[in-house]
């Protein structure tokens, strides 16, 4: 990894491939979660308002309900698009999409289902902290740093144990991941000290300013979502008309919209091809027999 790369990078990254900004504004009154209009600066309105268009702030999404011609407030919906009404303060930034624009809020969903779509090819090697396998049992938890769990959570793909007498770990033979247990044949004759090799596989981006665990992928990543933001506007209707009224006629057909789809799913598979790694060979672990 060269570099770090953060959701709001990402996001510029998506936006430069779909060819599409929203106008910034600011606030120029406060806004409760039941005020149900928008003051912006003089001259701004009409500039960079469109009707029925849909305005961003912080979080939340307002979708815009009436533009009076001789006024400078406009009246909103609050919380759309599924957000939560929230207290805004003056000055705060306010980011004006069209009709069929995408939102933050909306790229940020995508984001994480590109990131589901890169697993298993996307993982880092991790090593959980050492536990204890208790004599005469069969099943012990997964530790709880590795945070396994299925389907989405990290795989052990290697347990290893202690050899006390010269203080190495060795890999460890017949056990089996159920769940979020370890498994063996049957019980162990003594305690042993084991530790787990694990792939840690890239978390949902719950903030702006959270990184990406490898950069590696952030062009897969990027790709894959302005298709997937292609994809959610060919599916409603009202706004892919929206959307091709405002290219003027060019290139506004359904089948070049399936076809910039399809080029940039070619670039997401072309650049994840480039990042991944085998896994390991252990992967998804199930009982195996010592050799004689």
């Amino acid at each position: 990894m060269a570099s770090t790369i953060d959701r709001n990078e990402l996001r510029d990254k998506i936006r430069a491939l779909l060819n599409y900004w929203p106008d910034l504004m600011r606030l120029e009154a406060a806004m409760d979660p039941e005020t149900d209009t928008l003051r912006v600066r003089a001259g701004q309105l009409k500039d960079f308002i469109q009707p029925s268009g849909v305005l961003e702030i912080e979080s939340e999404v307002l979708k815009v309900i009436d533009l009076p011609a001789e006024s400078d407030t406009v009246r909103v919906m609050r919380g759309h698009m599924n957000t939560t009404a929230a207290n805004h303060v003056i000055n705060t930034q306010v980011r004006s999409y069209g009709r069929w624009g995408w939102t933050n809020s909306e790229l940020n969903l995508l984001i994480n289902d590109a990131i589901r779509w890169l697993k298993p090819s996307a993982w880092i090697d991790a090593l959980s902290d050492t536990f204890t396998w208790s004599a005469d049992t069969h099943v012990v938890d997964v530790p709880a740093a590795s945070g396994i769990s299925r389907p989405d959570g990290n795989y052990i793909y290697q347990l290893e144990h202690l050899n006390s007498g010269d203080s190495i770990y060795y890999p460890m033979r017949g056990w089996q991941l159920i769940g979020d247990t370890l498994h063996l044949r049957s019980n162990t004759a003594v305690g042993r000290t084991l530790r787990a090799r694990y792939c840690q596989f890239q978390a949902a981006l719950t903030g702006d300013t959270t990184n990406l665990d490898n950069d590696d992928f952030a062009e897969a990543i990027a790709s894959r979502t302005a298709e997937l933001a292609l994809i959610s506007m060919g599916t409603n209707r009202v706004r892919y008309t929206e959307y091709s009224a405002a290219l003027d006629d060019r290139a506004s057909t359904a089948d070049e919209l399936i076809r910039m789809a399809f080029n940039l799913r070619n670039m997401a598979e072309r650049a994840k091809e480039q990042a991944a790694r085998p896994l390991p060979s252990g992967f998804a672990s199930t009982y195996r027999q010592p050799r004689p």
